[in-house]
């Protein structure tokens, strides 16, 4: 009897199968391969599949996590005649690893499944990583057709896509913060961030304003580049780091929007884009992570990300994280798209590297109390087996 439960006898094991509308990787399928990365219950086998026209970042992925996957050729979802060869592909896919449930990052990948178990009583589930508008026709057609085709169980980034969704009378919904891992950063991990920094001016004493996410225009990196001006008035010998590129096609000529900015600033020199990175490096050598974005938020990684590691973070009203933090005593909140704000709190955190200390050590308890990986798959995992099996058969071969 595995792990003492005479339940577990009986118990089937569940075949998930996580579906994605992309190659890349962006926040929404870095918490989706979290998940599994730290999956708690051994009667769970996750699959997947990337509907996409290449395998890209995120096949690398899930080959790495020993992840069964296949990749669908996407086309228009307007299209019914590409949408019924992507619902073929997800019906085969579901036949061949005897799928028993589905877990979508997206609506879109949700209508997908959706779609593919028309008739039947095959449970699709959908966890929501954007902030939809609170009047439910204002939304697009993806969420409108979400909310319509009633998932059979809805996870949310924040309580406030929680609410949302209620208003719209979904009752399914539950609350279910990202988490994310304590990392160890390797010496060979330093060496190339300041190899880096090097190449670019920066000395090992000089303060790092790390700014990480994808560089697209509600990211508000411009947001960050306004502000520094103002910092460098104080402290001269700071710098900023962006971490992140374009992705998904979008925005792409934001990098030079931002490059121009810099230039018209004069703080060439100041502002380094170096790409996309692994991020425990840039952690562990910034003096302060920042969160910048200008629209809602749901709840990024970065800010979790920075919590972890024990950095001082900044971040806004429209980021879902500031539901678990407390003004001053976790992290800086100020007001989005405000530079002269954002100038102030840096140069606080920069003044004082005991202020900065005690805001990264209570971060970091913050995110041990709410943010860590169990946190994260325990409430997932039950439920997937309560959707999957029924009530009845709750229990864990863990």
């Amino acid at each position: 009897m595995v792990g003492g439960h005479a339940l577990d006898l009986f118990l089937p094991v569940i075949h998930l199968l996580h579906v994605f509308v992309v190659a890349e990787m962006g926040g929404a399928e870095a918490v989706l391969l979290n998940i599994i990365r730290h999956r708690e219950r051994t009667d769970i086998k996750h699959y997947a599949v990337i509907i996409s026209d290449d395998d890209g970042p995120l096949g690398a992925a899930l080959t790495d996590l020993s992840v069964p996957w296949q990749r669908i050729t996407r086309g228009r979802m307007r299209n019914p005649f590409a949408l019924q060869r992507v619902c073929r592909g997800i019906k085969r896919v579901i036949r061949e690893f005897e799928i028993n449930a589905v877990l979508a990052n997206a609506p879109q990948g949700f209508l997908y499944a959706r779609c593919a178990a028309l008739g039947t009583r095959f449970p699709v589930a959908v966890y929501y990583m954007t902030v939809p508008k609170p009047r439910f026709w204002n939304n697009n057609a993806l969420d409108i057709l979400t909310a319509l085709a009633r998932p059979a169980a809805i996870f949310t980034a924040s309580d406030e896509i929680r609410h949302i969704l209620q208003r719209w009378g979904l009752s399914n919904v539950e609350t279910v913060h990202h988490g994310t891992a304590l990392q160890s950063t390797q010496a060979v991990e330093l060496e190339e961030v300041e190899r880096i920094l090097k190449q670019h001016g920066v000395s090992t004493t000089d303060p790092l304003i790390l700014v990480p996410g994808r560089l697209q225009t509600w990211k508000g990196q411009h947001v960050l580049v306004g502000a520094l001006p103002e910092v460098l008035k104080t402290f001269p010998s700071a710098h900023a780091v962006l971490l992140g590129g374009t992705l998904f096609r979008l925005d792409a000529d934001y990098p030079a929007k931002i490059q121009q900015q810099i230039i018209d600033l004069s703080i060439e020199g100041r502002v380094h884009m170096v790409g996309h990175q692994p991020i425990r490096g840039w952690l562990e050598r910034a003096t302060l992570v920042v969160h910048c974005s200008t629209e809602p938020d749901p709840f990024p990684n970065v800010c979790i990300e920075a919590l972890a590691a024990r950095r001082p973070l900044i971040t806004n009203k429209l980021s879902g994280t500031r539901e678990i933090l407390l003004h001053r005593q976790d992290a800086l909140i100020v007001e989005p798209n405000d530079q002269s704000a954002l100038a102030k709190a840096i140069i606080e955190v920069l003044e004082s590297s005991a202020n900065a200390q005690r805001l990264a050590e209570a971060g970091y308890q913050r995110y041990l109390a709410t943010c860590t990986p169990s946190m994260m798959v325990q409430p997932i995992e039950a439920t997937l087996v309560r959707i999957a099996c029924g009530p009845a058969m709750t229990g864990s071969r863990a």
